[in-house]
């Protein structure tokens, strides 16, 4: 039964998401002044704008958001009016909505994340990271412990720790192992 509050709210959160972040690619290519918080307001309307245009019967809410907008991407942050551009290098969203009933019971929810790099760097930096998202997925095993497939995966990310701060984009002194 709650098989269907887990697709529409992931849908509903790819509908919003993908949209604000499009919003916000286009946005910042045009040179335009662009807010976090003005992405988050976005996100809601698009939110209600699914729930509206869907004619879903059953409150969506939200129940987190982050943004992170440049500099601020090792700290996840609530949207602020610090400024989305290419600066910044990067923009992240990461935000969760869930599906309540009548006597506000959650069925399901969502975790949607997102990354857009405005730099050459940062895009080698983010294909490296998917690249090791799926090398580490393929290794894993039937029966493994979560703390071996954690470590497999900050393995793969540690071989690329030296040439992500060449290109600026992990501080200096940022280690992981």
């Amino acid at each position: 039964k709650d098989l269907a509050y887990f697709v529409l709210t992931a849908s509903a959160s790819k509908y919003a998401v993908e949209k604000t972040m499009a919003y916000a690619a286009d946005k910042v290519r045009q040179q335009e002044n662009l807010t976090e918080a003005d992405l988050y307001r976005l996100y809601q309307d698009l939110v209600q704008k699914f729930v509206r245009e869907e004619q879903i019967p059953v409150p969506i809410e939200i129940y987190f958001t982050n943004l992170h907008a440049g500099i601020r991407s090792p700290y996840p942050a609530v949207p602020s009016d610090y400024s989305v551009n290419r600066d910044g290098k990067t923009y992240k969203m990461d935000a969760g909505l869930m599906v309540l009933d009548g006597p506000r019971l959650m069925h399901a929810c969502s975790d949607i994340a997102r990354t857009i790099c405005f730099t050459p760097e940062g895009q080698e930096v983010y294909d490296y990271m998917q690249k090791s998202v799926h090398s580490t997925i393929a290794k894993i095993k039937p029966g493994q412990q979560f703390k071996d497939i954690y470590w497999t995966g900050i393995k793969e990310l540690a071989r690329f720790q030296e040439r992500a701060q060449e290109l600026g984009m992990l501080p200096e002194d940022f280690r992981l192992d």
